[in-house]
């Protein structure tokens, strides 16, 4: 590790960091959704996939193409975070 990434932290962490706020409140949520029934947990998904279609009428296939890029990327980040508090932990 160089002397930047001692100073600074890498990227990856750097955005860990940011989105760090953001994970800790669906982190929050985690008790919720898994108190809820299998019901209960079939209608949050149906509603969540009639707001996906209603964005599909309101915005442009570029703004969706940036949407869902947006939240493949932020999957991805909160699955790395996931990771490395599981490391944190050992």
């Amino acid at each position: 590790m160089n002397i930047i990434n001692k100073l600074f932290g890498t990227h990856s962490e750097r955005e860990l960091k940011l989105i760090a706020p953001t994970i800790d409140k669906i982190e929050a949520l985690r008790p919720t959704m898994q108190a809820l029934t299998d019901e209960e947990l079939k209608a949050q998904s149906d509603r969540v996939i009639g707001i996906l279609h209603d964005m599909e009428k309101r915005y442009s296939p570029e703004q969706l193409k940036e949407i869902k890029q947006l939240l493949a990327e932020t999957a991805v980040l909160y699955a790395i975070y996931n990771y490395h508090s599981i490391q944190s932990v050992k």
